[in-house]
């Protein structure tokens, strides 16, 4: 819980002035939920779909969501991925990229006694061009 009290409070932060400020959204039906080689909707159709925001000094942030299906071992039905960072670009062109992600399963409970939870993580990332 504090991971999410984290990435809302740097959220909170960008939000401060949205003089400059954009916020855009998606929606997306796919033929498989792919995450990194790994099919998470059973290799089924899923329904995808975020509210993104971007300020000109570079903070971002975004809610994101999706259904899954593990298979018939785990509980669970919706994945929902907060995320905020802070991107720029130095004086001689060279880009960076900093920020942290917070997967969540709210509907994936442990007290199943058939099916195993989805645990909720997070991930940070820094990236360079």
């Amino acid at each position: 819980m504090r991971k999410l009290a984290a990435i809302s409070a740097l959220a909170m932060l960008g939000l401060g002035t949205t003089a400059h400020a954009e916020i855009t959204g998606t929606a997306t039906v796919t033929s498989d939920y792919d995450f990194r080689g790994v099919s998470l909707s059973d290799e089924d159709p899923a329904f995808q779909g975020s509210i993104d925001y971007a300020h000109d000094n570079g903070f971002y942030a975004s809610i994101w969501g999706s259904t899954l299906d593990y298979g018939p071992d785990y509980d669970g039905d919706i994945e929902i991925d907060l995320s905020a960072g802070l991107s720029g670009e130095t004086e001689i062109g060279i880009g960076w990229d900093v920020g942290a992600v917070y997967y969540m399963y709210p509907d994936s409970d442990d007290g199943s006694a058939i099916k195993s939870e989805i645990k909720n993580y997070s991930e940070a990332y820094l990236g360079g061009s």
